[in-house]
């Protein structure tokens, strides 16, 4: 998906601007340890592996375990400060709400294709009937396809979104972001999903 490529590539950027610039790569952890048991639990898995399918398949989760923890340890590293801290979260928060407001989308517009290749909403539900039975059961997915993954995807962060909205000073501010924490509400409601409720 976009997210592993970019997760790839933004490591290997910031690898690269370490290395010429000969600064530490990243900072050392408390977590160090079992992330490196974790990594050699999977790589030791692929010894049951017995078919060239499943070898595919072991080294994309691998490769999306390492994007994780490769941007795991960018935040250690760049986010030092309480003020960095808060801009990282609002960019989340931003980007959440961006997310659920594709399912807002798909709730008054199943089937909607937003960016072709990209972000398609009715992605897969042509066959046997799938876009009528998420028409008439109105789960919504948005872009990320899943009614469980968009309702827990919003409900972690419908809070920090609404302290977000408490606590602006500037007007602007606090609409915008008071819109998206209705917007996530609406979009968290609408996956009709119980466990993120």
């Amino acid at each position: 998906s976009s997210n592993s490529v970019l997760m790839t590539v933004i490591p290997m950027i910031w690898a690269v601007r370490a290395a010429s610039t000969k600064t530490r790569l990243f900072r050392r952890t408390a977590l160090d340890a079992p992330i490196a048991v974790f990594l050699l639990a999977y790589v030791l898995s692929f010894m049951t592996v017995d078919t060239n399918h499943l070898l595919v398949m072991g080294l994309s989760v691998l490769w999306r375990q390492l994007a994780c923890f490769a941007f795991f340890y960018m935040i250690v590293t760049f986010v030092d400060t309480p003020e960095k801290l808060t801009r990282l979260l609002k960019l989340m928060c931003v980007s959440i709400t961006l997310v659920m407001l594709t399912a807002i989308v798909e709730l008054v517009a199943p089937g909607t294709v937003i960016i072709p290749g990209w972000i398609d909403l009715g992605r897969g539900l042509e066959e046997g009937g799938g876009l009528t039975a998420r028409i008439e059961k109105i789960r919504v997915g948005g872009a990320l396809a899943s009614d469980a993954n968009m309702a827990d995807f919003g409900s972690f962060v419908f809070c920090l979104l609404g302290y977000f909205a408490w606590k602006a000073r500037n007007p602007a501010v606090k609409t915008f972001w008071a819109l998206a924490t209705v917007a996530t509400l609406v979009g968290v409601l609408s996956t009709g999903n119980r466990g993120g409720l």
